[in-house]
């Protein structure tokens, strides 16, 4: 028997049709992802390997050796303290129990701040700074204002009464 082309073409569309349908039950029957449960599959943290950059060995920095301090050894202990902390000290020698070498006292003071030189006040009515004031300077004036530098050389001499602006000057002379 043979069937004609239009009925050919009806049936295979039919079988189309219905292998569609199978194909399509087989899909939805199938269980979805909702549906079933799957643990969670739990992953070991990654590890992050930081790299740093090459460094190159720290700088040896060598700093040459200072050459040791040598003050003159007559200097007043006081002096020799001061120089060993400051390049320039002034220094005031005058008499404790003198009102006017007291006055004077502040006015050589704030000179000698005002110039940023160390300071030191020498009282010579104490016997052992006497003896090691006059041995060192060689002088007796009394009040002098003195600007010493390292090692202990007399730079600079005021004798007698002074005010702070000569003291400023004269330390800043020093420099």
């Amino acid at each position: 028997m043979t069937l004609s082309t239009p009925v050919k073409v009806i049936a295979l569309a039919g079988l189309a049709v219905i292998l569609a349908g199978i194909g399509f039950l087989l899909l939805a029957s199938r269980p979805t992802s909702s549906s079933i449960s799957v643990p969670p599959v739990k992953h070991a943290a990654a590890k992050v390997a930081r790299i740093a950059p090459p460094t190159r060995p720290p700088a040896v920095h060598r700093v040459a050796p200072r050459p040791k301090l040598v003050l003159d050894p007559s200097l007043p202990p006081a002096v020799a303290h001061k120089l060993r902390l400051s390049r320039e000290v002034v220094a005031f020698v005058y008499t404790g129990a003198s009102v006017n070498d007291r006055a004077l006292l502040q006015q050589v003071h704030k000179g000698a701040r005002d110039a940023g030189v160390a300071f030191v006040a020498l009282n010579v009515t104490d016997e052992p700074t006497a003896a090691a004031v006059f041995g060192w300077a060689a002088t007796s004036a009394d009040p002098n204002t003195l600007v010493v530098k390292r090692p202990g050389k007399i730079v600079f001499q005021l004798e007698g009464p002074t005010d702070s602006r000569a003291v400023a000057q004269a330390a800043a002379s020093a420099r």
